[in-house]
């Protein structure tokens, strides 16, 4: 079975991490088949920037997102750009609520993760507001497993860092638990 997941955000945000981190998770952990595209603009801080992570039983013959069964929106650009690709009754959206206020009424599967705000009150810096999400995204979708998750971090992420990132995903698993009415 084919899913697919789109995050978008700015450049500096750490988009392309948390698809790489997502695509590692589920191809080396959970053992599904992979595939993970980009795209960004020319400033490499606060320009447009996108992560297409494709997870399947099978094969996969085209790379890129087709029709999003998750999307991540953590900048109001992102919205206003990549809102129409869901299905409004059948996506699921996840917000970074910080940045991103509110979505059409029209779109059913909406939730909201204070990620950037969860990442500067806990842990001082915005930088971890990406693995924030990928947290509340395990929690909340399933795309992917929380362990997996973790396993990936020590795979991608620089060796100073592991710590914090690992904290933040715990952080944002837990927020998304909490969404869905699961305890962690």
């Amino acid at each position: 079975m084919r899913q697919e997941l789109v995050a978008a955000g700015f450049g500096g945000q750490g988009i392309i991490l948390l698809g790489i981190t997502a695509c590692v998770a589920a191809g080396l952990y959970d053992g599904k088949m992979v595939a993970q595209t980009q795209s960004y603009g020319p400033a490499s801080r606060g320009g447009a920037c996108r992560t297409d992570v494709v997870i399947s039983d099978e094969e996969i013959d085209y790379a890129k997102a087709l029709s999003p069964d998750v999307m991540v929106l953590m900048s109001e650009q992102a919205r206003d750009s990549y809102l129409s690709e869901v299905r409004p009754q059948e996506s699921i959206v996840i917000i970074d609520s910080t940045l991103v206020k509110e979505v059409p009424n029209e779109i059913r599967n909406v939730y909201y993760i204070p990620a950037t705000e969860i990442a500067e009150i806990k842990f001082g810096q915005s930088m971890v507001a990406n693995m924030v999400m990928l947290g509340a995204i395990s929690a909340i979708t399933e795309l992917f497993s929380y362990e997996a998750l973790k396993g990936a971090i020590k795979d991608v992420v620089n060796n100073k860092f592991i710590d914090v990132n690992l904290k933040a995903l715990a952080e944002g698993y837990e927020y998304g638990k909490s969404l869905v009415g699961g305890t962690v």
